[in-house]
């Protein structure tokens, strides 16, 4: 048996996921040699989203399918990106397409790796092939499978020393898979200090906000407060894999109209920055004028739905997203008012809500300043069809059956509080999934543990071969569509 009980990792400082309440903004694409998707959420980010009443709009609602989107997106990118590269839609490496003209039931060899969720391989973690064999990461991630017949499934995890994230893929056909185990690490760490200048200035004036932003190649590190009235902060940046990486900060001053809204960009500023363990750097963040521009368009959702919310976004290096501040009025159109900023591009993202409290999004990216008669159709969200929520006696044959999703492929989360409970994350291409026996891994499932669990579809993969490989540019237009969430006790 392969566990967890020898190959432990000990407790590592982990990245928070931000809020979208103010900078919202979220790691999906770096630089690096490995990589890490964007969604398997800890315990304790899920079980706190979770405490949020479905359905009713709130920003926690909103931001947790897209932190999921943006986090897979991470992954992939960093698979396949050097050290050295830095961040941009060019980046990507696009691999040829998975090979299955000879059918079902080939033999093949896994080359894999497994990766994290924020940079770089996972070492000495079990991977199994479900029924067809095991191994152990080395010191870089890398596995090798021999012998295993196509399609299979594939499971590795991760252990802290009190928690268990398991992460099984299904029906894969690739050779070279690559899988995310739920670690977070962020080994290194430097102090960033400035103060931002220019623009309306500072003290701001009344009606005036600041929003400022630091990823690094290997993804977000958050966004810190600015003070309104000197314009002064302090950040500490936190990345994994390497102890020098580069750093990448984006500002951005707007003033708001009477409802609250982006009207008019009054300074925004970038810069690099080199980031070395243990560092601290004053950083003057000098605001350049910036012009206004107004992205525009028209959107849909199904029948029933009440609408969330539509709002412009500014992507900065490594996909994160700073969300400027949303409307809520829905009159089928958005006229949405965004900074022209070089570097840098911009972003709409519209949700609603179905009436059993599942999240529809759709973010469209890469929009030229001044784009206008956009069409965005948001599709439905999931709904469970079966277990309900509060059912017990679930086990490893429990179905859960979900609604169909067309646009993608499905993320079916299962996460418990209780002391030693593992947590599964099920990736598929089919809207039915059962809870892993993964026991062989020392993920056993426990009797008699509530359980919460939800799914998300991800329209930005055509099945779970293109999620378990490198990716290729991202599209300019990403879907989500999911669930309201569940809780059910497991059999005694």
């Amino acid at each position: 048996m392969i566990g967890f009980t020898k190959f432990a990792r000990g407790a590592r400082r982990r990245t928070p996921l931000s809020s979208l309440a103010l900078v919202s903004c979220i790691s999906a694409c770096g630089a690096g040699d490995g990589g890490a998707p964007a969604g398997l959420d800890t315990r304790a980010q899920r079980l706190d989203a979770l405490d949020d009443a479905p359905g009713q709009g709130s920003a926690a609602d909103v931001s947790e399918p897209l932190q999921l989107l943006e986090r897979l997106l991470a992954a992939q990118a960093l698979g396949g990106i050097g050290l050295s590269g830095s961040l941009g839609d060019a980046a990507f490496a696009r691999t040829a397409p998975v090979d299955r003209s000879r059918g079902e039931d080939d033999t093949i060899t896994l080359q894999g790796r497994v990766l994290q969720l924020t940079g770089g391989g996972v070492s000495f973690l079990p991977v199994a092939v479900l029924g067809q064999g095991a191994a152990l990461t080395d010191a870089e991630g890398n596995f090798t499978i021999p012998n295993v017949t196509t399609p299979y499934d594939i499971a590795t995890g991760f252990s802290d020393g009190t928690q268990i994230s398991m992460v099984l893929y299904k029906g894969l056909h690739r050779s070279d898979p690559r899988l995310v185990a739920t670690v977070t690490s962020s080994d290194f760490s430097a102090q960033l200090s400035g103060t931002v200048s220019g623009g309306a200035g500072y003290p701001e004036p009344p009606g005036h906000r600041t929003l400022l932003n630091v990823t690094t190649d290997f993804g977000n590190t958050g966004g810190p407060g600015v003070d309104p009235t000197t314009g002064a902060f302090t950040h500490l940046a936190t990345w994994p894999v390497a102890p020098s990486t580069t750093g990448y900060l984006t500002a951005i001053q707007f003033a708001e109209d009477a409802a609250g809204h982006a009207s008019q960009f009054t300074g925004a500023a970038t810069a690099e920055l080199g980031l070395v363990d243990g560092g601290s750097i004053v950083q003057p963040v000098p605001l350049q004028p910036v012009p206004t521009t107004t992205l525009a368009g028209s959107y849909t959702y199904p029948a029933g739905y009440s609408f969330g919310s539509k709002q412009a976004l500014v992507e900065a290096p490594t996909l994160a997203l700073l969300f400027l501040p949303d409307d809520n009025l829905d009159n089928g159109s958005f006229s949405l008012a965004a900074p022209v900023i070089g570097e840098r591009s911009n972003a709409v993202l519209i949700s609603a809500f179905s009436p059993t409290g599942g999240v529809s999004q759709v973010l469209r990216r890469n929009l030229a300043p001044g784009t206008s008669r956009l069409r965005i159709e948001l599709p439905n969200a999931l709904d469970l069809i079966f277990p309900f929520s509060g059912s017990t006696g679930i086990d490893h044959d429990t179905l859960f059956l979900t609604t169909e999703f067309e646009r993608g492929i499905y993320f079916y989360q299962f996460f418990s509080g209780a002391p030693g409970a593992p947590d599964f994350t099920v990736v598929t291409g089919e809207p039915v999934a059962q809870i892993p026996d993964l026991s062989s891994l020392g993920a056993a499932l426990p009797a008699s543990t509530i359980y919460s669990m939800a799914i998300t579809g991800i329209g930005a993969f055509a099945d779970v071969d293109g999620f378990a490989g490198p990716t290729g540019p991202l599209p300019s237009e990403l879907i989500l569509a999911a669930s309201p969430s569940i809780s059910f006790s497991t059999a005694p």
